[in-house]
């Protein structure tokens, strides 16, 4: 409670305070907390279309593992070429969303004028 105290007291002397592990009690506070800002950063959409698309490679990847024990040798050397090609495209999206996630956590954690951390136990 004396956390959630001195967050909403920060929050009214116009201090950008950032929390980061804990609960919130306030919902008006939460909007100060890690999760709710990641939750709701301009960059969200962008990490979900990736994901999105990492996923269907990633199934796509799977078909074609199963196809390739049921192929010729000639159609196995095609497979695994395109496997070799899906995997590289699958690590550059995990890459991306990495990417994207670290400068969604760069950019609140600039914005906020106080960080502070608490116990999750």
């Amino acid at each position: 409670m004396a956390v959630n105290n001195l967050l909403e007291g920060l929050d009214h002397t116009g201090v950008k305070p950032l929390r980061v592990g804990g609960k919130v009690n306030n919902e008006a506070l939460r909007k100060h907390t890690l999760e709710y800002q990641l939750e709701n950063h301009r960059l969200v959409p962008t990490v979900k279309k990736a994901m999105k698309e990492a996923e269907h490679v990633k199934t796509h990847m799977n078909h074609l593992e199963k196809k390739m024990d049921e192929s010729g040798y000639d159609e196995q050397e095609r497979i695994k070429m395109s496997l070799v090609n899906l995997e590289r495209r699958y690590l550059a999206l995990q890459s991306k969303i990495y990417a994207i996630r670290h400068q969604m956590l760069r950019e609140i954690v600039g914005k906020a004028d106080v960080v502070r951390e608490f116990d999750v136990f």
